[in-house]
C-alpha cells in the first residue's frame, strides 16, 4: 500500500500507480475495511474527495493522516526549536490547514471523518468546532504529545523526533483539554477519563466505562 496515492486499512491500495481510481466500492465491501491517505505520497484534494466519497457510499469511516506534502519537505522538528537546532522547521499549519480541509471534504462527501494524531492547538479547535456543529468528525492523538512540549528535543535528541513532531507548550495543554472535554461524539461512545494524581482518584469526564464499575476497583 506504501505506493498508492490513499492505501487501504487492511487491503490493497485504493488508487493504481498511474494515478486511476482502483475499485473502491469492492475493496470497501471486502469485510472490515476502511480508506486512508497514511501513506499516500501525494494531498490531491481531488483523490481525497473521491476516496471519501466511495467511503460514504459504504456507510464507513475515512481515516486521515492531517499533513500538506508541500510543508513536509525537508521539515524535522517544530518550527519554535527549529532554528537553535540549525535544522528545518515543521509548522504546525502543515496539520492544521489538513485538519480543515479533510472536514469541509468530508462534509462535502458525506462521510464520518477519524483524524488521527493531531497534535496541535489549533487541529483541537478545529476538530471541537466540526463536532458542535453536529459533523461526524473524531481524532486521536499520541501520549507523546501530552505528556512532552517541543523542548524535549534538547535533552533527547533523536528520540524526541516524532512525525508529527512534538509541539509547543501551548499546544500540549490544548491537546490535554480536547481529550479531557472533547464536546458531544457523534460516532462511537466517549472515553471516560480519570485523574489518577489525586486521592481518591477523580473522576474527569464520564463516558462508556460505568462509574460503578471504576469504584469496584479504585
Amino acid at each position: 500500500p506504501k505506493n498508492g496515492l490513499v492505501s487501504m486499512g487492511f487491503s490493497a491500495q485504493a488508487f493504481l500507480a498511474d494515478g486511476t481510481l482502483a475499485l473502491l466500492d469492492e475493496y470497501l465491501a471486502c469485510g472490515n475495511t476502511v480508506l486512508t491517505n497514511r501513506f499516500a505520497v501525494s494531498d490531491n484534494r481531488a483523490i481525497l474527495l473521491a476516496a471519501m466519497r466511495a467511503s460514504a457510499r459504504a456507510g464507513k469511516p475515512f481515516v486521515l493522516y492531517p499533513r500538506v506534502a508541500s510543508l513536509l519537505r525537508g521539515g524535522v522538528v517544530n518550527a519554535s526549536v527549529a532554528s537553535g537546532l540549525k535544522v528545518a522547521p515543521l509548522p504546525p499549519v502543515g496539520e492544521s490547514l489538513a485538519v480543515a480541509e479533510g472536514i469541509m471534504l468530508a462534509e462535502e462527501a458525506g462521510c464520518s471523518l477519524h483524524i488521527a494524531a493531531i497534535s496541535c492547538e489549533k487541529s483541537v479547535a478545529l476538530v471541537r468546532e466540526a463536532k458542535r456543529v453536529g459533523l461526524p468528525v473524531t481524532a486521536d492523538t499520541s501520549p507523546a504529545y501530552f505528556y512532552f512540549n517541543d523542548t524535549e528535543v534538547f535533552y533527547r535528541g533523536a528520540q524526541a523526533k516524532l512525525m508529527p513532531p512534538l509541539r509547543g507548550e501551548a499546544d500540549r495543554l490544548a491537546v490535554i483539554d480536547g481529550i479531557a472535554d472533547g464536546g458531544p461524539c457523534g460516532v462511537g461512545v466517549e472515553s471516560t477519563i480519570i485523574d489518577l494524581t489525586c486521592t481518591p482518584p477523580r473522576l474527569l469526564r464520564p463516558g462508556g466505562l460505568p462509574l460503578e464499575a471504576l469504584e469496584a476497583v479504585l
